[in-house]
């Protein structure tokens, strides 16, 4: 292969691993706004709930939600930082 031809490849494959990426953490960020949306719907139903048993149920669930949106959250920002990094040092895929 000469040069021209690695180097199309090359920029092909950095291309997909980049769309396949993009696609991932959009997906993640649409999964975060179900969460956070399906929380705040846990949330007003504990308030109005009267019985002990079923707002600890509730609760039990709002804290499950909680940790999933964190541990989405935590992967989205060290993704972006990450991706940010390889921008600044001119290195645009992985």
């Amino acid at each position: 292969m000469d040069i021209r031809k690695l180097w199309f490849a090359w920029l092909e494959r950095v291309d997909h691993r980049r769309s396949v990426d993009t696609e991932r953490m959009r997906a993640i960020g649409r999964v975060l706004v179900r969460l956070r949306s399906r929380e705040k719907s846990l949330l007003d139903q504990q308030r109005t709930v009267m019985d002990d048993e079923q707002r600890a149920d509730l609760a039990d669930k709002v804290s499950v939600l909680r940790a999933q949106r964190a541990k989405g959250l935590r992967a989205l920002r060290e993704w972006r930082r990450d991706r940010r990094a390889r921008l600044r040092d001119g290195r645009p895929g992985k």
